[in-house]
């Protein structure tokens, strides 16, 4: 078994709840399943750790041409 650590809170049916910055031991297998629901949640504890992805969200839109403001 590994040791991993939770990068944000987690908790589905393959593992958790766990919180952020909470170390846990787990078979390459299963940290690798864990992954595939949340890239980078689990990062290893001997291994550089890393942000969260980065927000897309639209928060607000751009502006047509012709609708009186620049594009």
């Amino acid at each position: 078994m590994a040791r991993w650590v939770v990068q944000w809170d987690y908790s589905s049916s393959l593992g958790g709840p766990w919180a952020s910055g909470e170390v846990v031991e787990l078979d390459a297998e299963t940290a690798a399943h864990v992954n595939r629901t949340s890239p980078g949640v689990l990062v290893a504890a001997d291994g550089p750790r890393s942000a969260p992805p980065a927000d897309r969200m639209v928060r607000k839109a751009k502006a047509r041409a012709g609708d009186g403001e620049p594009a």
